[in-house]
């Protein structure tokens, strides 16, 4: 919604014209309807479900790796940081 102000702006400065604010405004719409969409996808139940699978399969394959360090060399690596998993915000 900012670009689309200061698509108005510009018309009024002289630097495009009415027509131009138009066609890119359109594009604005298009913009904000996708990261309006992305944006409520993210909040989602099921974008907490893949966020979780994520995690599982990132979390199974360490042991993996490690194995595979090990076998390659005499040394141990160095371990990755444990996080903690991430709660979802509350909403306001």
């Amino acid at each position: 919604m900012e670009s689309q102000n200061h698509l108005i702006d510009a018309v009024d400065k002289g630097y495009i014209t009415e027509a131009q604010r138009a066609d890119l405004d359109a594009l604005c719409v298009v913009a904000l309807k996708e990261v309006t969409g992305w944006m409520e996808y993210l909040h989602s139940e099921e974008a907490l479900r893949n966020a979780r699978r994520a995690r599982e399969r990132r979390i199974a394959s360490r042991a993996e790796r490690r194995a595979s360090t090990r076998g390659a060399s005499n040394q141990e690596p160095n371990p990755e940081p444990e996080h903690e998993p991430r709660t979802q915000k509350p909403e306001a």
